[in-house]
């Protein structure tokens, strides 16, 4: 379904999403725990179980997701990033005074380093990059835009492509 670098990339955003609002973790497993009410059970620690499949995490468990569990983990970034869209505009709007957008910004970089630096394998070299701010603005602007891009009617076709098809978001 989807290779590695898209399991990455997802988890990423969902790092992200996390950095935008410290609640955003509680709020992706009620949102989970609603859509997968018919279902079954889903909890806290099987979300954690879905997200550790990422080769970049600290804390690495090596099965596979089915196609039902990416599916709702792209559903649940959709979601998010629909909810979250207002603020997501707001960092990239140019009618923002520059001083301001900049300190968001900056504010929203350093939790995702802080996020990284907690969660992620420091011995991987894409996560030590992370060290470096240029290189962590760069990708918190990038995760940004790929967050947009999956807001909203069809976001959840858009993410998915671009997972698959190996693009960076």
């Amino acid at each position: 379904m989807i290779g590695r670098h898209g399991l990455q990339q997802l988890d990423l955003m969902m790092t992200t999403l996390e950095a935008l609002d410290f609640r955003c973790g509680e709020m992706m497993v009620a949102s989970l725990q609603q859509k997968e009410a018919a279902a079954g059970a889903m909890g806290r620690v099987e979300f954690w179980k879905w997200r550790t499949t990422n080769p970049l995490r600290r804390i690495l468990r090596r099965n596979r997701l089915k196609k039902a569990q990416i599916m709702t983990m792209v559903s649940l970034v959709s979601d998010m990033a629909a909810r979250f869209y207002p603020l997501l505009h707001q960092l990239v709007s140019v009618r923002e005074d520059p001083s301001a957008a900049d300190a968001r910004w900056a504010l929203l970089t350093r939790r995702l380093q802080d996020l990284v630096r907690q969660r992620m394998n420091p011995k991987r070299a894409a996560m030590r990059n992370f060290a470096n701010d240029e290189y962590a603005l760069a990708m918190t602007k990038t995760m940004v835009r790929a967050l947009m891009f999956s807001a909203g009617p069809g976001g959840e076709q858009r993410l998915l492509a671009s997972l698959q098809d190996g693009m960076r978001p």
